[in-house]
């Protein structure tokens, strides 16, 4: 659901099942995404993924994404990711 957050910055996160298949037949697990638009409408996004099977993997899809959706708007609104001032 996409929010426009108090200082003009939009915030949307989303949930992905990923039920398809890239290249060497690498199956992508579920993940929860959120995208920042700043203001001056630089952009960053981050992915919280569950992992993916193929050839060389190191285990099996967690069961669920590692960082939930309300981390994921904590780190995404945190003062930390705002444009620096010049």
């Amino acid at each position: 659901m996409r929010e426009v957050l108090p200082d003009g910055r939009v915030l949307t996160p989303w949930n992905d099942a990923k039920r398809f298949r890239g290249g060497d037949e690498v199956r992508w697990g579920p993940e929860l995404t959120g995208e920042l638009v700043q203001r001056d409408g630089s952009q960053i996004l981050v992915r919280s993924s569950t992992g993916f099977e193929s050839t060389g993997t190191q285990g099996p899809l967690l069961p669920a994404p590692p960082v939930s959706r309300e981390h994921l708007r904590a780190l995404l609104t945190s003062p930390q990711v705002l444009p620096k001032t010049p």
